[in-house]
C-alpha cells in the first residue's frame, strides 16, 4: 500500500462528502484511495479535534433520549412498551417500532447496535431495516412524529 500524503482540501471533501451521506467506499473511490486509508485519515482527524468527528452524519443529532422516543411512541400508537419492543410482528406494532428505531436512531446520535441493544436486543441490521422502511414507507408519519417529539422537549426546557 502506497503512502498518501492529505492535503486540506481532501480532508474538507472528506467531511463534505459524509454529511451529504456519502459512504466509505464511494469516498475511498473518488479520492483515490483505499479505505484503510480512508478510515485512518478519519481517526487522525478526529483525534486531532480533541476526540470529536471532524464531519457530523446529516439529520443526526443529539437531543432525546431512546427511552423518551419510545414513550411517546407508545402514547402515539396506544401500545405498551412491552409490545413495542416485544417479538410479535403484527400490524399493530411493526409499524410503531419501525418509526421508534428510525426515530430512537436519528435523534439520540447513538449507533444502530445500540439502538438494537434498546429494542430488546435486536441485530444492528434490524435497526438499519427499520430506518430505510420507515424513510419509504412512513416518511410523512414519522416526520410529523419528530417535530412532535421535538416540540415536546422545546417545552420542558421553556
Amino acid at each position: 500500500m502506497k503512502f498518501h500524503r492529505w492535503t486540506r482540501q481532501e480532508e474538507q471533501l472528506i467531511s463534505e462528502l459524509y454529511q451529504s451521506g456519502m459512504s466509505a467506499v464511494k469516498i475511498a473511490e473518488r479520492l483515490g484511495v483505499t479505505q484503510a486509508q480512508l478510515y485512518g485519515r478519519l481517526h487522525k482527524m478526529r483525534a486531532e479535534n480533541n476526540g470529536s468527528p471532524p464531519y457530523r452524519y446529516s439529520g443526526r443529532s443529539r437531543i432525546v433520549p431512546i427511552s423518551e422516543v419510545k414513550r411517546f411512541i407508545c402514547a402515539t400508537y396506544r401500545i405498551t412498551e412491552n409490545e413495542l419492543v416485544g417479538e410479535r410482528r403484527t400490524s399493530r406494532v411493526v409499524e410503531p417500532r419501525q418509526i421508534a428505531m428510525a426515530l430512537a436512531y436519528k435523534l439520540s446520535g447513538m449507533s444502530t447496535t445500540v439502538v438494537g441493544q434498546k429494542f430488546d436486543g435486536r441485530d444492528h441490521a434490524t435497526v438499519i431495516h427499520a430506518i430505510q422502511a420507515s424513510e419509504k414507507r412512513y416518511a410523512e408519519r414519522m416526520a410529523e412524529i419528530e417535530k412532535r417529539i421535538l416540540a415536546s422537549r422545546k417545552k420542558e426546557v421553556a
